[in-house]
């Protein structure tokens, strides 16, 4: 290459010689386009070849599957028509009809990929993270229980896609059991939707009620996981940690903490707590004063009116609203009409609590 550009370029006066170098470059430069636009074909038609034969599959297979999800067809008589280099393919067509079924079919699904899955297990190995959390959908949806080993090791894998998809696969089962690992492994998930992870866990019920208190109980615990544990005990109006947060308020001073405990105690405490509770109303941090004034409001006494007036007072709108409806919770709807008549900061918000039933 040296030798040539010695050859043809020394002798070439300047302006001559930065123009065949950017004419040898552009040349280069369009021959290189070329590659990549033929390359690009090359994966276009590809992956159409893929999708025609993966069609052509699914399309041989539909009739024997439904004869066989109707009792028509035996799993061994379907397994036959499977050869052994499409069973991935029949695996993530198995998955495809999983998804929405449950009941009998769902179980029938299952038992037809199980031979197949050995395989899928295998792409836990794989270094593409989309891979592995892939494999563990898979064998979450339909094998769980023989594979729940796998499922459950996955919680620890190094990307947070595979830990989310081995937690949401552990919890679709509604298995106290299987929950267990996900509970103990919380403070993996902070970078979740907290609201998200709530609702995923109360989907399970009520039997995880003990894991979540325990968690509640432990300061040992970051400040984020006894969050979420409260919050999901709320949202399973769980009785028995209405004591936990109780202690919670009158010892500990963690406002995320706090204002969660305040909302599980708005659904389940008792009078009880209502001097903790009017105690924290009293507290700086608007969040905590906040939701102290709602759980008064919901299971507070006429003891609490004055604490509900104060509060009117306060310019922020949104604990302006809790003392408003805590009033009339409690009855004062009088003194809520005597308001809404005067010339109160908040009396667009004191008439339209009025009219609402």
């Amino acid at each position: 290459m040296e030798s040539f550009l010695k050859e043809y370029f020394s002798d070439l006066p300047v302006n001559e010689l930065i123009l065949s170098v950017l004419f040898v470059a552009i040349g280069i430069l369009f021959i290189l386009a070329i590659l990549f636009a033929g390359l690009t074909v090359l994966l276009r038609l590809a992956n159409i070849l893929k999708y025609r034969r993966f069609t052509r599959l699914e399309n041989s297979w539909k009739t024997s599957f439904f004869d066989f999800v109707n009792g028509e067809k035996s799993k061994y008589d379907f397994w036959k028509e499977i050869r052994s280099f499409d069973s991935l393919i029949f695996v993530n067509y198995l998955l495809k009809y999983s998804r929405g079924i449950k009941g009998v079919e769902l179980e029938k699904i299952k038992e037809l990929s199980l031979p197949y899955l050995d395989a899928i297990v295998d792409q836990l190995k794989s270094p593409v993270s989309e891979v592995r959390a892939r494999a563990v959908q898979t064998l979450g949806a339909l094998g769980i229980q023989k594979y729940k080993r796998e499922v459950i090791l996955a919680l620890d894998d190094s990307s947070p896609l595979v830990e989310m998809v081995a937690a949401r696969a552990l919890c679709r089962e509604k298995s106290p059991e299987l929950a267990l690992p996900v509970i103990a492994n919380l403070d993996k998930f902070e970078n979740w939707s907290q609201g998200f992870l709530v609702s995923m866990l109360a989907s399970i019920g009520s039997d995880i009620t003990p894991a979540l208190r325990e968690s509640l109980r432990s300061k040992e615990n970051s400040t984020w996981v006894r969050v979420i544990a409260v919050e999901t005990l709320r949202e399973l109006k769980d009785l028995k940690s209405a004591e936990i947060a109780f202690e919670i308020i009158n010892n500990e001073n963690e406002p995320d903490l706090l204002k969660s405990s305040l909302r599980l105690l708005s659904v389940v405490g008792t009078k009880d707590h209502l001097a903790a509770i009017r105690k924290q109303s009293e507290s700086k941090n608007i969040y905590v004063r906040a939701q102290a004034i709602n759980a008064l409001g919901v299971i507070g006494t006429t003891e609490d009116t004055e604490v509900m007036i104060n509060a009117l007072q306060e310019d922020s709108y949104w604990i302006a609203s809790y003392a408003a409806v805590g009033l009339k919770n409690l009855g004062k709807i009088g003194l809520l009409q005597q308001l809404a008549k005067s010339n109160h900061k908040h009396v667009d918000l004191l008439q339209n609590v009025l009219t609402i039933r």
